[in-house]
């Protein structure tokens, strides 16, 4: 259901209707229907801050941007407003994009935006239903958003915080198309990487072990065909895929379909990792400015063959990131063995304790991990303060559990060190 617009939106939109009713010259553009579609996201606060003829005349150089365009096309124009042209002036360079409507539009545009040092003063960014004929011209919009499934295009219409000459003019022009490339790529080819990852999986868990595998081994091996499974359930954005065997690259998709730049460079051989996670050396050009996450499966080459690797960049999603690393596959076999390592029951206090630690680091919430830390570091220091395990069985004894004295040449705990511990146990009780 669309959401409600505000009256004052509403009165707003109405006087731009009215300028280009009664505007002096005739110009191409939405028509009335139209231009109530197109103004409805912005705020009142933009919507008051320009006349209404200058709205109307941005509305309608964006019109003249997309009056044609065929399907897949992204049309994309950067100027600066000028009278005999558009019918206006203004302070700062706009910019005007047309295009399919896909995700990571937005994101992806103001990346750009960021990494030429640019601030954005005015957005407008209606999703609109246009009907266009077989040469890719308007023929009419829908009154209003009828949610109709069909093609939906998206059109944004950027204000600038200032004005740009024309090289840079041409140079973020560029680049935004190149962005724009770089979506539609990934978006196209989002459930072929998603195939790609189901069958890459399930040829790893087809993979015949190299020797009798041990218990460990074989946990190992079902946690990392686990973390593929729930990574291709919507835990990452999928951006680009290859296929490498014998050092030669093919069946490649989304941004690895390109030639240019870092994306086409492929990873240094992992030889005998089935599963390598680790970061690329490329930023990302869509969704989030972040290195790009590279995800490599290898599978043993068959009756002399290569190896056969399959290769993916993206993203980990935000829901990827605030997952309890207890319940994200091979992670929280990693949370395990820390505590394990420890000798600790994850039932217990300072099992529970610990594993929050862990789990706060992995999170990247760097500021409770320390705080734990330094909250468990005493108790640390004082378990290794002397040969082991003299403190160890000293803090199970004080802590209830009846281990006996240590054996010789040991001798049992001193006095300063139990007191020790018994300090700093009882601080470390829930209370």
């Amino acid at each position: 259901m669309p959401h409600q617009v505000p009256r004052e939106r509403l009165a707003l939109i109405e006087t731009i209707v009215a300028a280009a009713a009664r505007g002096a010259r005739a110009r191409p553009g939405f028509g009335a229907a139209g231009l109530r579609q197109y103004f409805r996201g912005v705020s009142e606060r933009d919507l008051g801050a320009r006349p209404p003829r200058e709205l109307r005349l941005i509305a309608e150089a964006h019109f003249r941007l997309g009056a044609r365009r065929r399907s897949g096309q992204a049309l994309v124009r950067v100027f600066n407003p000028d009278p005999a042209r558009d019918g206006f002036a203004g302070p700062a360079s706009l910019l005007a994009v047309v295009t399919d409507d896909m995700p990571f539009l937005v994101d992806s545009l103001r990346m750009v935006l960021e990494r030429a040092g640019l601030g954005v003063r005015l957005l407008i960014h209606p999703v609109l239903e246009v009907n266009r004929d077989r040469q890719g011209r308007i023929t009419g919009l829908p009154a209003a958003h009828t949610g109709a499934p069909g093609p939906q295009e998206s059109w944004q219409l950027v204000e600038l915080d200032r004005a740009l000459d024309p090289p840079a003019l041409a140079r973020l022009e560029d680049e935004l198309r190149a962005a724009l490339d770089d979506v539609r790529i990934a978006v196209d080819d989002w459930q072929a990487m998603r195939r790609r990852l189901r069958e890459a999986t399930a040829a790893l868990a087809a993979a015949p072990a190299a020797a009798p595998a041990s218990t460990a081994a074989t946990a190992e091996s079902a946690e990392r065909l686990a973390l593929l499974d729930w990574m291709e359930t919507g835990q990452f954005v999928f951006l680009g895929y290859s296929r490498l065997r014998g050092g030669r690259a093919s069946a490649r998709l989304g941004i690895l379909r390109a030639s240019r730049g870092a994306a086409s460079a492929e990873p240094r051989e992992a030889p005998g990792t089935p599963l390598l996670i680790t970061k690329s050396e490329r930023r990302s050009t869509v969704h989030r400015a972040a290195y790009l996450d590279e995800i490599i499966v290898t599978e043993p080459g068959k009756r002399g063959q290569a190896t056969l690797r399959h290769r993916f960049l993206g993203l980990w999603t935000s829901g990827a990131y605030h997952s309890r690393p207890a319940e994200i596959p091979l992670v929280r076999r990693k949370v395990a063995a820390v505590l394990e390592r420890f000798g600790l029951d994850p039932r217990s206090h300072d099992g529970s304790a610990v594993r929050a630690m862990v789990e706060a680091f992995l999170n990247g919430d760097h500021a409770t991990a320390l705080a734990l830390h330094e909250q468990l570091l005493p108790l640390c220091k004082t378990l290794f303060c002397t040969t082991n395990p003299i403190p160890v069985k000293a803090a199970l004894e004080i802590s209830g559990w009846p281990v006996g004295a240590p054996r010789l040449p040991l001798v049992p705990a001193d006095h300063t060190v139990r007191e020790r511990l018994s300090s700093i146990l009882a601080a470390l009780r829930p209370t």
